[in-house]
This record gives structure tokens, C-alpha cells and sequence, in this order.
């Protein structure tokens, strides 16, 4: 089942979802904060904002960096510049 956040922001599988984000959830957890998460048809998913830094990330995994979630935009192209500069030596 698929759920939206409606009110408040919140944490789910580590990563953390802002209003009008869609995620995998459970009929229990909808449950216990229907004030909180709505359910959403599977069509509907879409609409689920991805992290702009994930493109960056598998980037940079690809050429051997170990990646840190806390890392931004500007660390994680430098990191993959030094991978670049490594790899052609």
C-alpha cells in the first residue's frame, strides 16, 4: 500500500520524507496516524519526489568512493573529480 505524507514531515526506512511524498507503507501505520499519512492509489506514485543528490551518489559509487549520506552536492563532485584524476594516472 502506498501512503502520502499530509502533515509534518517524517522518517521512514532512514531517509526522510517531506508533505506530499508517497512511500511504502502499512495498513497499521495508517492506522495509528491517519492524521499524519493518507492513502494513495499506485498510479498516484509518481509523484514521489526523488533526492537530487541520489544521481551524484550512485556516481561516485560507481568509481569506487565510498559514499557518506551527509555529503552535498559540492563534496560529492569533488569526490568524484579526485576518482577521475586517480583513475587516469
Amino acid at each position: 500500500m502506498l501512503l502520502r505524507v499530509k502533515h509534518k514531515g517524517h522518517v521512514h526506512g532512514g531517509k526522510r520524507l517531506a508533505v506530499g511524498d508517497t512511500f511504502p507503507g502499512s495498513e497499521r501505520l495508517l492506522k495509528a496516524m491517519p492524521d499524519r499519512f493518507e492513502k494513495v492509489a499506485e498510479e498516484a506514485a509518481t509523484e514521489t519526489k526523488a533526492d537530487p543528490l541520489d544521481d551524484l551518489r550512485a556516481e561516485a559509487e560507481a568509481k569506487g568512493v565510498k559514499v557518506d549520506k551527509r555529503w552535498g552536492e559540492e563534496r560529492l563532485r569533488e569526490e568524484i573529480a579526485n576518482a577521475d584524476a586517480a583513475n587516469s594516472k
